[in-house]
């Protein structure tokens, strides 16, 4: 699974391999203040977190529609 930086808007930096190289880089190069989280990337939308897709969730909730 690949890992990405993420802030309110998406993810800023994707191509991270482990959760820990992911870690590694916003304790160097972000701070408290820059609101950053790691998350897993969903692999079909590289700009959206796995567990919170809205892509993938816009897709369930349009087939389940009438």
């Amino acid at each position: 699974m690949e890992y990405g930086i993420f802030n309110d808007e998406g993810c800023i930096v994707c191509g991270y391999w482990s959760r820990a190289e992911a870690e590694a880089a916003v304790a160097k190069d972000y701070t408290a203040e820059d609101e950053v989280h790691v998350a897993a990337i969903c692999p079909d939308h590289e700009e959206q977190e796995h567990k919170n897709c809205e892509v993938c969730d816009a897709g369930d909730d349009a087939e389940d529609a009438p």
